[in-house]
Formats: C-alpha cells, structure tokens, sequence
C-alpha cells in the first residue's frame, strides 16, 4: 500500500517534470516572455504618441491590469512557509558565517 502511492506520487511529479521541460524546450515560456515585452513595447510608444500629440496622460492608461490572481490558500500557505525556511536557512547561515569570521580575527 504505502510503496503504490510513492510510486503515484513519482510517476506524478515525473510527468509534472516532464511537461516543464517540454514546454520549455518548445519556447513556451520565451514566446510568452517575448509577449509580455510586446506588450510594454506598445504602451511605450502609445505613451510617446501621447506625448507628442499633447493628449492628457494618466498611468491607468498605459499599465495593463488584466492580471487574473490565481493564488489560493494552499499556494499563500505554501508561499509563507517558503519563505519562513528560506529567512531560516538564511539566518542560519548568516549567523554561521559571522561565527567563523569572529573566530578567523581572533
């Protein structure tokens, strides 16, 4: 019972794996980079022609704000306690490294 469901859970995160790489490799996350870009690319110059034409200018025009929030309370839970380890190890690592130095000047 307990070694099926390790096995799901790798053949799972395999495939998860997979996919990223896939999507990688076929420039699925470039193409959408390079839209975003696109996008700032034509704000920019909308933002010039207003300029030139003398057009009132408010920030709202010009920042795209289609953004749809995908989080929930597992991934802001998730989130928090990420960031909770990483402060940790990186306090941890800082109070090490100012160990070491203490003792090295000594």
């Amino acid at each position: 019972m307990n070694n099926k469901v390790f096995k799901y859970i790798f053949i799972i995160l395999f495939l998860m794996f997979l996919g990223l790489y896939i999507s990688s490799k076929a420039g699925l996350i470039d193409y959408q980079a390079k839209y975003k870009k696109t996008l700032t690319e034509t704000q920019i110059k909308q933002f010039e022609e207003d300029l030139k034409n003398d057009v009132n200018i408010d920030i709202k025009d010009y920042i795209n704000t289609n953004s749809k929030e995908y989080s929930n309370p597992v991934s802001r839970t998730t989130l928090k306690i990420s960031n909770t380890i990483g402060n940790v190890v990186k306090g941890t690592l800082d109070f090490m490294f100012k160990q070491i130095e203490k003792s090295m000047s000594n």
